[in-house]
């Protein structure tokens, strides 16, 4: 565990202290098997033989990134997926048929994007890769509109029609030359995700495009309500924007979306669209603490975006409080 790490997104070192969390070694048998083997996997593996693991939440000043301290090495993450099954994460409380209807949404939702971002006018051939896809069921819409698909993940399962390349982005042939690499709920996991991006980035066409997705879970309340080991990056839309720029990416877009969640529900989620692009270090525009704020404080103007993004209520009763923050309304 690092404790005085560097910003994964921009590598600078001058961090703004948001507050802390304590977790309890008595908690660890309680609620569902997620939970309790990521509570293991903190007592057991990171932090053994302590009875509470106290981590504090921090900002990047630069870029608006949020992470904790101490914060997971490589190593920690490596020994956290020995200690834990590769399935296990994805066990869910809900029925087998609410979960099937979940992902034939989230399929549907993935394949309306990709062909409206593509310049391809039809998926046949399309060479996509879904980068910690799980089994790579996402990929189903797109297998039936006769797309080339692949998958790396540690997943022994692989959905029907996706053929599987290997573990990891060392797995991934020098002379890839995808179309599309998707990239959904990934990155909050990785220890160095700029370093993951970029070498993705080698594997994208000249005119490909990466879509990646995060959860936000930052509104109005600091992450990791009841642990720390699953999620170790807490991103905006804007710090997303921030994360693919420094990668070596051209931002399309960033922005605020819903995400049918696996366990029933819709979930806040940022989702950006890039391509590859050389772009200097120094010249990657950045924000510092001015996009989290509002996040971490459940500004009205977010909490209002956030209604509007899930479906809650109509664009038209927000108009007044997305007025107070214009500059998020459009970034987001």
């Amino acid at each position: 565990m690092n404790d005085n790490p560097t910003c994964p997104v921009c590598s600078n070192q001058s961090w703004d202290n948001r507050g802390h969390r304590t977790y309890h070694r008595a908690d660890r048998q309680r609620g569902a098997r997620p939970y309790r083997n990521a509570m293991e996997v903190l007592f057991d593996v990171w932090a053994p033989g302590q009875d509470a693991f106290r981590v504090e939440f921090i900002a990047c000043r630069n870029c608006g990134f949020l992470t904790y301290s101490p914060r997971p090495t490589a190593d920690d993450i490596a020994r956290k997926y020995r200690h834990t099954p590769s399935d296990s994460a994805q066990d869910a409380p809900a029925a087998t048929a609410a979960l099937s209807r979940q992902d034939v949404r989230r399929a549907r939702r993935l394949t309306r994007l990709i062909l409206g971002e593509t310049k391809a006018k039809s998926t046949r051939g399309l060479r996509v890769l879904d980068f910690g896809g799980g089994d790579g069921r996402m990929l189903g819409g797109l297998v039936d509109r006769g797309a080339l698909c692949h998958l790396v993940d540690y997943s022994e399962r692989v959905h029907p029609g996706v053929t599987k390349i290997g573990d990891t982005e060392h797995d991934i042939p020098a002379d890839a030359n995808y179309d599309v690499i998707i990239c959904s709920h990934v990155v909050e996991h990785l220890p160095d995700p700029r370093e993951t991006l970029a070498a993705l980035r080698d594997a994208l066409a000249p005119d490909g495009i990466i879509y990646v997705e995060v959860p936000i879970e930052v509104v109005g309340q600091l992450p990791a309500a009841h642990e720390p080991v699953t999620h170790l990056n807490f991103f905006t839309p804007d710090s997303l924007r921030a994360l693919l720029a420094f990668a070596g990416y051209g931002v399309n877009w960033s922005r605020l979306v819903a995400e049918p969640h696996p366990w029933g529900y819709k979930q806040l989620c940022a989702g950006a669209v890039a391509t590859p692009a050389a772009i200097a270090p120094e010249d990657v525009p950045v924000s510092g603490l001015d996009f989290l704020e509002p996040y971490l404080d459940g500004a009205y103007a977010v909490r209002a975006k956030r209604r509007w993004v899930l479906g809650l209520e109509k664009p038209d009763m927000l108009r007044k409080g997305l007025r107070k923050l214009p500059i998020l309304w459009r970034y987001s």
